[in-house]
């Protein structure tokens, strides 16, 4: 079974920009900052119909799709985890060539 990831990349992307702050066979729940961009590609009825599609694959029932802005979501996103990744590795590399004795 493909990932919506894999068969909508872009879609994905989209949605790693938002706090899950809920996902379960019911319902669906992002948070998204006020005014994201990517909140309101994630708010049209294509793509919460994508991943309500996704989902019912996956839990074998269809939930509600619910994408709302600014709601306080504890928690960081997915595209927040990944860019402090790559900040903390990028942070490891400059620190190993600085450490270099031939530095």
């Amino acid at each position: 079974m493909l990932s919506l990831g894999e068969s909508q990349p872009g879609l994905g992307a989209v949605l790693e920009h938002g706090i899950a702050i809920e996902v379960g066979p019911q319902r669906i729940r992002l948070s998204f900052p006020e005014g994201s961009f990517f909140g309101t590609q994630a708010a049209s009825d294509p793509a919460r119909q994508a991943l309500a599609d996704a989902a019912e694959r996956l839990f074998g029932e269809r939930p509600s799709v619910e994408i709302s802005f600014g709601q306080g979501a504890t928690g960081t996103s997915i595209a927040a985890q990944k860019d402090a990744k790559t900040d903390r590795e990028r942070a490891r590399v400059l620190k190993e060539a600085l450490d270099h004795p031939r530095v």
